[in-house]
């Protein structure tokens, strides 16, 4: 925009007028070569070119918030305009520089007030470590006669140290009874005894299961002409399958020596031995011999008898003594058919005289079994034998079943 028209001349008075009213308008740039918007010379420049009062730069420019005159070469604030732009944001915490207030000729710009510049950020928070695995359990030792210990742990890595193993819990203890005990006086002894012999088809009732013969004491045989083979009794030599006895007792109906069924006796003459199990009785209301000496007469297995030699029946003198059974394998549990809280107990060591269920006793019958006050099966039985030693069983199986109890009273010593 110029100051005058390609048309009429202005004169001086009126270019001058129009001018202050140019400025004053706010006009942005004035071209004319002797008009100016201010009373400024290039004396007053402090600083460099394109600043305020001093000479535009090389490419006719000022910096801002100035515009170069050109007929002036001088950078000036035209009146009425505001100061530069506020400051910009200071990066990372910096503030920005106010803005200069303007000089115009007519009137003083109002002072432009720059802004505050914004606040840096924060760093962020570095990550917090982690924490390193725990170290790993040893693990527990192997059962055996007495479980090693667990190894220790290793220390996790880079974190906790590992926990230390566990202990191996103990080996259990064998199924056969270890070692050996006394087992002290076991009873009857003579040297002035007396023997007669039977067998089981003399009038053995065929009682047991599966048409096999069942002695007083519940023990179950087999016949084979005089010869009689019995279940779960001594085998070990000198004893034997077939060699067994019977003892005195009160009557058929009343079997006062029933605790003596299991035990051994060894029968001696000159210079044969033998060891028999008792698992009978001999009635001594109906046989004299029982009858007539009931501490020192046995009436022995057909076999028994036939291994010592004697040469006439019913010797007197005799010698024989209790001693342990020489039993192999473990204590076998059979539970009565038809009633399950009676079991008979074979193949000890040394004859029973008391079973125990859950702190009740029970009691011998006449013909063989404990009866407990409930029903056997998997309850746990503590047996204890004629020199006083105990023993924990848990019969199981079907009834009339020989079960093997896993278990077995020490030797005697």
């Amino acid at each position: 925009m110029r100051g005058k028209s390609s048309a009429t001349e202005i004169p001086q008075t009126s270019r001058l007028a129009g001018v202050a009213l140019a400025c004053l308008a706010g006009v942005g740039i004035l071209a004319l070569a002797d008009v100016s918007c201010g009373s400024h010379s290039n004396t007053d420049c402090q600083g460099q070119p394109g600043q305020e009062f001093c000479a535009c730069d090389s490419n006719g420019a000022c910096n801002a918030g100035f515009s170069c005159v050109g007929s002036l070469n001088q950078c000036l604030q035209l009146a009425g305009t505001d100061g530069p732009a506020a400051g910009t944001s200071g990066a990372g915490n910096s503030t920005g520089s106010a803005g200069t207030t303007g000089t115009g000729v007519a009137g003083t710009g109002t002072t432009g007030t720059g802004a505050a510049g914004t606040t840096g950020r924060g760093g962020t928070t570095g990550a917090a470590g982690t924490t390193g695995a725990a170290g790993t359990t040893g693990a527990a030792g192997h059962a055996g006669t007495t479980g090693a210990a667990g190894t220790t742990g290793a220390a996790g890595h880079a974190g906790t140290t590992g926990a230390a193993g566990t202990t191996g819990a103990a080996g259990t203890t064998g199924a056969a009874g270890g070692g050996s005990t006394s087992c002290g006086n076991l009873g009857t002894s003579t040297t002035n005894g007396s023997f007669t012999w039977y067998y089981f088809g003399q009038g053995t009732p065929k009682s047991g299961p599966n048409g096999t013969y069942q002695s007083a004491c519940g023990y179950l045989g087999t016949e084979s002409g005089m010869n009689d083979t019995v279940e779960e009794i001594a085998t070990t030599s000198p004893a034997s399958g077939s060699y067994f006895a019977a003892i005195p007792g009160q009557s058929g109906s009343t079997f006062d020596t029933v605790n003596s069924c299991g035990a051994c006796v060894q029968v001696t003459n000159g210079g044969k031995s033998i060891i028999a199990t008792i698992i009978d009785e001999c009635p001594e209301d109906s046989n004299p011999p029982c009858q007539s000496d009931p501490t020192g007469h046995l009436d022995l297995s057909w076999s028994a008898w036939s291994a010592l030699g004697y040469s006439v029946g019913n010797p007197s003198g005799t010698t024989w003594k209790m001693v342990p059974c020489p039993v192999s394998g473990n204590v076998f549990a059979r539970i009565k058919s038809g009633n399950p809280n009676q079991v008979y107990i074979e193949n000890s060591v040394l004859a029973i005289t008391n079973v125990t269920m859950n702190g009740s006793g029970g009691q011998h019958l006449n013909y063989g079994p404990w009866q407990m006050n409930g029903n056997v099966a998997g309850q746990t039985l503590t047996l204890t034998d004629k020199a006083g030693r105990t023993l924990q069983i848990t019969p199981n199986g079907s009834a009339d079943q020989q079960y093997d109890t896993g278990k077995q009273f020490p030797k005697c010593q």
